[in-house]
């Protein structure tokens, strides 16, 4: 059934049903809590619509759709967020543990209420997320109606590996020490999500047991997606695309302007990892922004270690070879220079070390190179203690 056909039959619902009729539907920027749905009463849902959302009228906006084990989806945690990147933010009201039965009931009378024409959702471009039961519910939701999601986050819940379109995005987080949803269950749903070809990002936090992300993880795994899918996606018309890149070169201006220059770099490394803007005509002028920064960032340094650390992240990126020739000579150039002071020379041995130590790791095809390589990052984490590297391989 087309969207059109969804959104009349669902009107003609609520133009004989009680309740909150199509008409009054928040569409005012801001929070709007404890939304009826048409055609449901007994059917809530709050929502965020970012300043964005009055500025634009014939743009449609991007869905961000959270459920949670209570209820409870703390929808206005990402109103900045929303605003900074012009989402719709919808939290489910009587989505919960227990049967899912209750909770596909709020979904598609939430998503009934969503596909009117007047609130200007998009229709594929939306994300859902959820934590624990939440979680769980969520991936239920996209199973049933892939073609209406781009991408999907879950926290502290591996989604028990169930089966994904390959066009979908995903993204995990899980704690280490999780005793209710065990990180191995997790490990082993990446595991296969990755084979199955699923663009995915995975994050993991050494403690905290069962508790979701905080706020600035799960808002940078959600741009992750959203950068990922902006133009590509199986249902994309050619005029989803050009609103793609007019949502990109609004974005650059953004940038441009930022004056904090780690989040202005976190930003532009995040899209820069996407294929698809890195090879685009505006993919140089990010590169080209994130130069700059660099430049900014190298000259604001307060320690001649922190310039080292600049230089090797910087020159570690999966774009660094597309920096102007120029560019790169000099930085060579000032990390030999950096190389030989005295009071560096353990940093950039540990650094070196534990470069060919993960060389190894990647490389291990049986138990005794593993464990050859498991010596070698104790031996790095015991010889170099209190360096940046050393760290790291204590960590391994």
């Amino acid at each position: 059934m087309s969207r059109l056909s969804v959104v009349s039959v669902f009107v003609g619902i609520a133009l004989l049903s009680p309740g909150l009729q199509a008409q009054d539907i928040p569409t005012t920027p801001g929070f709007h809590g404890s939304i009826s749905c048409v055609g449901a009463p007994g059917q809530r849902f709050n929502m965020y619509l970012p300043s964005a959302y009055a500025e634009h009228p014939d743009r449609l906006f991007p869905v961000l759709l959270i459920s949670s084990p209570t209820a409870k989806p703390h929808t206005r945690r990402f109103r900045d967020w929303a605003d900074e990147h012009g989402f719709v933010v919808i939290g489910l009201l009587n989505s919960r543990n227990g049967p899912y039965e209750n909770n596909m009931r709020n979904q598609d009378a939430v998503d009934a209420t969503l596909a009117l024409p007047a609130l200007r959702m998009h229709p594929h471009l939306r994300y859902a997320l959820g934590g624990s039961g939440g979680g769980s519910s969520s991936m239920a939701w996209v199973a049933r109606k892939p073609d209406q999601f781009a991408g999907l986050h879950l926290a502290i819940h591996s989604g028990s590996g169930q089966a994904m379109p390959k066009h979908l995005v995903m993204s995990f987080f899980a704690r280490v020490d999780d005793e209710t949803h065990p990180i191995s269950a997790i490990d082993q749903a990446v595991a296969r999500y990755r084979r199955d070809g699923h663009v995915l990002l995975y994050e993991r936090f050494p403690s905290g047991g069962h508790s979701g992300p905080p706020a600035e993880v799960q808002e940078a795994h959600v741009s992750w997606m959203y950068w990922n899918t902006l133009l590509n996606h199986p249902r994309h018309s050619q005029q989803d695309i050009q609103a793609g890149w007019q949502i990109l070169g609004e974005r650059h201006a953004r940038l441009a302007g930022q004056s904090d220059l780690a989040k202005r770099m976190r930003d532009l490394e995040m899209l820069l990892e996407v294929a698809s803007i890195r090879a685009s005509p505006l993919g140089r002028d990010f590169l080209a922004l994130w130069v700059e920064t660099l430049t900014e960032q190298m000259t604001t340094a307060s320690t001649e270690l922190e310039r080292l650390w600049l230089l090797v992240d910087a020159s570690e990126k999966t774009w660094y070879p597309g920096v102007e020739n120029n560019v790169r000579r000099e930085h060579t150039a000032e990390l030999r220079a950096l190389s030989r002071q005295s009071e560096l020379r353990d940093e950039i041995a540990a650094f070196q070390a534990y470069g060919r130590a993960k060389e190894m790791a990647t490389n291990a095809r049986n138990p005794r190179s593993q464990n050859e390589a498991a010596q070698a990052f104790k031996a790095i984490a015991e010889r170099f203690p209190g360096t940046r590297y050393g760290a790291k391989a204590a960590e391994r």
